[in-house]
């Protein structure tokens, strides 16, 4: 299963067709079509989520997170700060 495919499972944001699948989504879609609370239930729950996880703060802090720790390691590496040299 594709990483995006987790995620839409794991997050509950929507489906993944297969082709066992195609008659229930379709179900689900003309339902939610027909109510829009629930549509807009899920629409809010996807926004959440994004906000959570995905959006664009939460990935800049993220990779800020891994490059510290990569320039952290390559200065212990390098013995910078073994020197007393700050970064």
């Amino acid at each position: 299963m594709e990483r995006a495919s987790k995620w839409i499972l794991k997050h509950k944001l929507g489906w993944t067709v297969d082709a066992n699948n195609i008659s229930k989504i379709v179900d689900t879609i003309c339902h939610l079509a027909s109510n829009n609370s629930e549509l807009v239930e899920l629409q809010n729950h996807c926004h959440k989520i994004y906000n959570n996880f995905f959006s664009r703060q939460i990935m800049i802090d993220k990779w800020k997170t891994e490059l510290k720790k990569l320039f952290l390691n390559d200065d212990m590496l390098n013995g910078t700060l073994a020197k007393g040299k700050k970064s």
